[in-house]
């Protein structure tokens, strides 16, 4: 059966490193994806605040590919953290016959969030992770993975 991983949580929580343990050969859709580049032979990370959405366009337009192309198990690895930024996905997934799993990973106590924001690789500010964490919407049929402190998801 094919299926669609909706990944949500903070940035830093550890979405992205979740999915490489769990779900290894899955095609995965982000809007990180947009901002790394191949420079000088090395992937780099260049986030511009002003493109962000253009960067969900492109990481919607891979999403749409995927299922068109009957990729058999597709990520979606964003933030995620109002119900309506994932509610596009979910139901293109379903009208495309995938199933559709939610993964909600969210930091457990003040010390875990701060361990997100030392653990962000793209250096997102602190104020911004609380924020991220204050706005989130739980999905009451979501998978939870809570995120100690000392643990890296």
């Amino acid at each position: 059966m094919r299926q669609v991983v909706i990944m949500r949580g903070p940035s830093g929580v550890g979405k992205s490193h979740y999915v490489r343990e769990h779900f290894p050969d899955a095609l995965v859709c982000s809007a990180d994806s947009f901002f790394t580049k191949l420079v000088d032979g090395e992937l780099q990370y260049r986030y511009d605040k002003l493109k962000l959405s253009e960067a969900h366009n492109f990481c919607m337009f891979e999403f749409i590919e995927a299922l068109a192309d009957e990729v058999p198990l597709v990520v979606v690895d964003n933030t995620n953290a109002r119900l309506w930024e994932y509610r596009n996905y979910r139901r293109l997934a379903e009208v495309h016959s995938y199933r559709v799993r939610v993964v909600e990973m969210m930091p457990v106590s003040i010390p875990a969030m701060q361990a997100c924001v030392a653990r962000a690789v793209h250096g997102v500010p602190e104020d911004v992770v609380a924020r991220q964490c204050m706005w989130f919407e739980t999905d009451p049929k979501a998978e939870k993975v809570h995120v100690d402190a000392g643990v890296q998801a």
